[in-house]
């Protein structure tokens, strides 16, 4: 949970748990909804539908993949405040880390790809 692996448009949720937390923060640029899959995580157990539902794609002019250090940026600083409300910062802290490297280096080596074209 804390790498952000659930894309928006996969993401359902039920009625009851919107009036439990609230609406999306909405003085995050990148990150609110992963804020928002944190906040869920943290009232109860999450479900699984096992088929492909949504799909989506990162590309050079999207919002995360064309600004990609300041929404890691936002990123880091929702997963440290949740790690440390779960009271798990150091494992969270590294783990995030080694996310942000290995995609950042499969971002920029589509980027280069993409620009090449």
């Amino acid at each position: 949970m804390l790498e952000n692996y659930l894309p928006q448009p996969a993401v359902f949720i039920r009625r009851e748990a919107f009036e439990r937390i609230g609406p999306l923060d909405e003085s995050l640029v990148y990150s609110m909804d992963y804020d928002y899959w944190l906040r869920l995580a943290r009232e109860g157990p999450l479900g699984l539908i096992e088929e492909e539902l949504a799909c989506f794609r990162v590309h050079a002019r999207s919002k995360t993949g064309s600004t990609i250090e300041p929404a890691f940026r936002e990123a880091h600083r929702v997963a440290s405040r949740h790690a440390r409300a779960w009271g798990m910062p150091w494992a969270s802290w590294i783990n995030f880390w080694l996310y942000y490297v290995r995609t950042s280096l499969i971002y920029m080596a589509l980027n280069r790809g993409l620009g090449a074209r």
